[in-house]
């Protein structure tokens, strides 16, 4: 059922945004299908997590264009460091959703942003609409396509989760802010 609400909840996206005529509807497609692949069940923590996130990267990005886009070498550090916080944020599943949405908008918006005509604040109000629209849509997935219930129960086992290792982490990490830096600078070279 996971692919069938994924699914559903992407052409409801699509669908929704080509209702309201958004420029930037293609988040109000891609957004429920971050939900939807993270939880089984509905969880309203998570959609207030992508929301927040959604505004908070919109006025980092806000902010670090408007105070540091004539100074080439301060904005490099300040977005390097952004793009940090959000790898770690990335290592943690609690805080997931909040690293990799943040990393994928804020790539997008500062990449649209060296570009003169692009209007950053008609972009971050509709990125706001599409992450108040993944919550009504992605609860619409959840009650089409419950997940089955089991009719006998399972039996309850000890969590032996598989820990990563701290050498692990810090390598991932890194290697995503690696990949988000020269995305980043080749973008902003080649402009």
């Amino acid at each position: 059922m996971k692919t069938m609400r994924i699914w559903f909840g992407c052409s409801m996206g699509l669908a929704v945004s080509m209702i309201f005529g958004w420029s930037y509807g293609f988040f109000a497609a891609l957004l429920p299908m971050f939900v939807l692949v993270q939880a089984d069940r509905w969880s309203t923590p998570l959609h207030v997590q992508l929301v927040l996130e959604i505004v908070w990267v919109t006025v980092q990005v806000s902010l670090l264009v408007g105070f540091f886009q004539p100074y080439p070498l301060l904005m490099t550090t300040a977005v390097a460091i952004m793009m940090l916080f959000k790898c770690v944020a990335m290592q943690h599943k609690s805080t997931y959703l909040f690293g990799f949405t943040g990393l994928l908008i804020g790539s997008i918006l500062l990449n649209f942003a060296s570009y003169n005509f692009f209007d950053i604040e008609e972009f971050s109000i509709n990125l706001w609409m599409c992450g108040l629209a993944t919550a009504p849509i992605t609860a619409l997935a959840y009650f089409l396509f419950p997940e089955p219930e089991c009719a006998t129960p399972q039996p309850v086992t000890v969590n032996n989760e598989v820990t990563k290792d701290e050498y692990g982490m810090v390598r991932q990490a890194a290697m995503g802010w690696t990949v988000a830096m020269i995305a980043y600078l080749v973008f902003n070279l080649v402009i």
